[in-house]
């Protein structure tokens, strides 16, 4: 939920035309989204899918995990490279270059948000 809300004011600032707040508050949720990657995520994962025999790919919660995995990790990826990129340069006309990449990069981390969401509710469910 943190890096939701850092999202959510990254894009209040970018509306504002606030650009380098905006930089910094993604630089930490690209942070903080890898460091659960790194801690939560891929343990949660391996302990998951531990036993193959009983992940049916046609499952509705397999399938949310897959798109939460590939989404995530995509957007991830996508974010370090953009952040790099950026090197909290003064410079912001490279940036706006990327506009496309970013946008891309925020659908994808919306699509692993609402799809973790998701998965999270149907394992407590399970439970």
């Amino acid at each position: 939920m943190l890096i939701l809300g850092l999202l959510i004011s990254a894009i209040f600032l970018k509306s504002q035309k606030k650009y380098r707040q905006h930089g910094v508050l993604m630089l930490f949720a690209v942070a903080l989204h890898w460091i659960s990657i790194l801690i939560v995520m891929i343990p949660s994962f391996a302990m998951f899918f531990s036993a193959p025999s009983t992940v049916h790919a046609a499952e509705p919660i397999e399938i949310a995990t897959l798109v939460h995995v590939l989404a995530g990790l995509i957007a991830a990826v996508l974010g370090v490279w953009l952040v790099g990129s950026w090197r909290l340069r003064a410079d912001l006309q490279t940036c706006f270059r990327k506009k496309r990449i970013m946008d891309v990069t925020f659908g994808l981390w919306s699509l692993a948000i609402v799809s973790g969401i998701v998965l999270y509710l149907a394992i407590i469910q399970l439970i």
